[in-house]
């Protein structure tokens, strides 16, 4: 019954993102997300025929002669959002590249509302407010606002809940609640996995952990009983940023964001920043 409410769960995630992003369903030759203006959309399709291309002759993905040849451009501080790919690139052949990103649309937004909503649920709230929660959280405005410009990088909010329910299950296992043979280290390597996942989603995210997650997992670290339960859950927690950093170290950007030479980037005088008066436009 646990499994068949999930699935029933997560169907009315799906539907209720199909039902946001119908035009694109009913329309998908003619369709595509944003206004009658000039965007940036295919962006994103560029990136994904990109990785496709480098993997299929053996060139690496984070490094491309393909936008200013003959010279070498690194694609380290680049959107390329390869956690996304594989979504993309399975249908894609068959459905074709805007379908395919429908697809990956869909989902990302399911996993937004299911997510929210077990987070919610283990933390005892209630089954209705926790459906509530998980609804209002995957049609967010900044998550519609990312579909709008096909900002796949900016579809991932899933990943701040998902990181503190698996630091929970560690919480719970050193607290002696965890069921039976469940071992620590286990869910240290997959917050560690959830960690190199999640910045393959977009390099931003964390910092927007930071402000989320690293104080929740410091409050649940005050709740420990003891000084040998504190001090086990601190080197648990920065275990798990170490296993994330080797995975981002041999599967990922880190290599080349640390060789990435700033000397000649120009940053955008502060005269030229997006204006937002405050306090009015902060609210809305």
């Amino acid at each position: 019954m646990r499994w068949l409410r999930f699935v029933v769960l997560v169907a009315c995630f799906a539907g209720i993102a199909s039902l946001s992003l119908y035009p694109l369903l009913i329309e998908p030759a003619s369709r595509i997300p944003g206004a009658n203006i000039l965007t940036d959309y295919y962006h994103f399709h560029w990136n994904y025929w990109w990785i496709r291309h480098a993997a299929s002759i053996g060139l690496n993905i984070y490094e491309t002669n393909a936008v200013l040849a003959p010279f070498t451009s690194s694609l380290a501080l680049h959107t390329l959002t390869p956690f996304w790919y594989p979504l993309w690139a399975l249908p894609e052949p068959l459905l074709g590249t805007i379908s395919a990103m429908t697809l990956v649309f869909i989902v990302a937004l399911t996993l937004n509302g299911t997510v929210l909503y077990a987070f919610l649920r283990s933390r005892s709230i209630t089954n209705g407010w926790a459906l509530a929660g998980g609804i209002l959280f995957m049609l967010a405005p900044q998550i519609q606002i990312a579909v709008f410009w096909t900002n796949l990088n900016l579809l991932g909010w899933f990943w701040l809940p998902a990181l503190m329910l698996v630091w929970d299950q560690i919480v719970r296992i050193q607290r002696g609640e965890g069921a039976k043979g469940q071992r620590t280290w286990f869910w240290v390597a997959v917050l560690g996995t959830t960690v190199w996942a999640m910045v393959l989603t977009d390099i931003q995210y964390p910092l927007f952990a930071a402000f989320v997650v690293l104080p929740y997992a410091l409050w649940t670290i005050w709740q420990a009983d003891e000084p040998r339960k504190m001090l086990h859950l601190i080197t648990y927690g920065l275990s798990a940023g170490a296993i994330g950093l080797a995975l981002l170290w041999i599967a990922g950007p880190l290599p080349y964001l640390l060789k990435y030479d700033r000397a000649g980037l120009s940053s955008t005088p502060i005269e030229r920043a997006v204006e937002i008066p405050f306090p009015q436009d902060f609210l809305s």
